[in-house]
């Protein structure tokens, strides 16, 4: 008869579970998260998704013809237990830039954040109206 400790299955189930590449994807340093967008007559619509990110730790910038969305997030919680068999932190970044579109109002561009999305209004500016130039070949 082999004599085992009571929780050797408990402590399998979570080292299957930690030591799974998968489970871990939402924890990896570099997160990149989902992002819809969409357009109508009046303007741009983009929407990112970033649940458990406190709202603070995310940077919205424009520079030049850029937006930039991006946040760092580290989470260090204290634990009262002493004796612990696993213990963690969660530390995530996320960089995305994009072209903002020549009809954007750049200076009406609003965001809000609820229930983990971010939603980014830039408004169209229906009063510029593109030019086509032709260029002479020689």
């Amino acid at each position: 008869m082999q004599l085992t400790k009571k929780n050797d299955n408990f402590l399998n189930f979570f080292s299957d579970f930690f030591d799974d590449k998968r489970a871990l994807e939402p924890f990896k340093k570099n997160v990149i998260p989902s992002v819809n967008l969409l357009e109508n007559d009046n303007e741009y619509e983009i929407d990112v998704c970033a649940p458990g990110i406190p709202k603070d730790d995310i940077k919205i910038a424009i520079t030049g013809d850029s937006l930039t969305i991006s946040y760092d997030y580290e989470e260090n919680k204290e634990e009262n237990k002493k004796d612990f068999t696993k213990k963690e932190f969660v530390y995530r970044s996320f960089k995305r830039t994009t072209t903002i579109p020549s009809d954007v109002l750049r200076d009406q561009i609003t965001a809000n954040f609820e229930n983990g999305i971010l939603a980014l209004k830039l408004p169209k500016d229906h009063s510029k109206k593109e030019e086509t130039k032709n260029i002479e070949i020689k």
